[in-house]
């Protein structure tokens, strides 16, 4: 699906390896050549949701406006602890049907679990089976204990995620800080859509956009965030791209828009962790099609308070 749009000559083929009994290789491979599909049948792909198409459209469920809507006749059981959760300055709200979520800087540091009964964990979890979140099973009216015990994991894993150990979780961090800037970042005005559910062209492949918005001129931006090198970092920007270009008619009411003029990708690199160029990105770059227009951009002082810098990057 992303080679309509790779400027070197490419060959795709299929390939077959036969088995024999036993699950074990048979038979050499047999191989067929595929062609290589136009830009306008791939985009229609997207789109169609018939029985030939994939359906990668704009879709997401939209989240629930509360966590009472979610808990229903369960929400008394917790309103002391959801109050806390919801007043508490470093942390914000991402819940779904099925559960509820708060994270701090991106970190989700409680949750709880609908069902019969309500499952709430709160801490960070940590491959370390001594670090794992504390959990509390809920039937009833949470005892004051219980909720002493919870909020006391939910400020240890404040402390983590924004002192010590932040630097695990530096990329949400960045990502939180980007949120809260005013102005938005790369000149994109309100509103500006964190994690915009998107798709990607692999079995299952929903996928998430760091952030979607627009600038002051109408053209759609797709913000990717980097703290490491990532080989793939352009490929996946390259997705992206493709998915916003088949739906971008759909996309642009989102943003008050009755169309957009152009999408970018904009590559927004922590100048603090170096280079998050994989080693085979400007060479990936060069050869995208002109039509896919892609920016990387360094950000910096982001996690001092102050205001964040962001400028052009400029590969070695």
């Amino acid at each position: 699906m992303r080679a309509p749009w790779i400027n070197v000559p490419l060959e795709i083929y299929n390939y077959d390896l036969p088995l024999v009994e036993g699950g074990k290789r048979g038979e050499p491979a047999e191989t067929s050549r595929c062609p290589i599909m136009e830009r306008s049948w791939v985009l229609q792909q997207y789109r169609d949701a018939g029985p030939d198409g994939w359906g990668y459209g704009i879709e997401s469920p939209p989240r629930p406006p509360s966590h009472a809507e979610v808990l229903g006749e369960k929400a008394p059981w917790v309103t002391g602890l959801t109050t806390w959760l919801t007043a508490h300055d470093d942390l914000e709200e991402e819940h779904t049907d099925h559960y509820l979520a708060w994270r701090c800087a991106g970190t989700i540091v409680l949750t709880i679990t609908v069902g019969r009964q309500l499952t709430i964990s709160a801490g960070v979890q940590h491959s370390r089976s001594g670090q794992r979140p504390s959990t509390v099973l809920c039937s009833g009216v949470l005892p004051a204990s219980d909720q002493a015990t919870l909020e006391g994991a939910v400020l240890q894993a404040i402390d983590e995620v924004l002192g010590g150990l932040g630097e695990r979780y530096r990329e949400h961090r960045l990502q939180a800080a980007i949120v809260q800037q005013g102005p938005k970042v790369l000149g994109l005005v309100d509103p500006l859509k964190a994690e915009r559910a998107a798709w990607r062209p692999y079995p299952g492949g929903r996928a998430f956009l760091d952030f979607l918005g627009v600038d002051e001129h109408g053209v759609l931006h797709i913000v990717e965030t980097k703290v490491g090198a990532d080989a793939m970092m352009v490929l996946q920007g390259l997705d992206y791209w493709i998915w916003a270009s088949a739906n971008q008619d759909a996309l642009a009411p989102e943003f008050g828009r009755k169309k957009v003029i152009g999408i970018e990708v904009d590559f927004l690199i922590d100048e603090g962790k170096g280079s998050s160029l994989g080693p085979y990105s400007m060479a990936q770059s060069e050869r995208l099609a002109t039509e896919v227009v892609h920016r990387f951009w360094t950000i910096s002082n982001w996690d001092t308070g102050g205001m964040p810098q962001i400028n052009p990057l400029v590969p070695r």
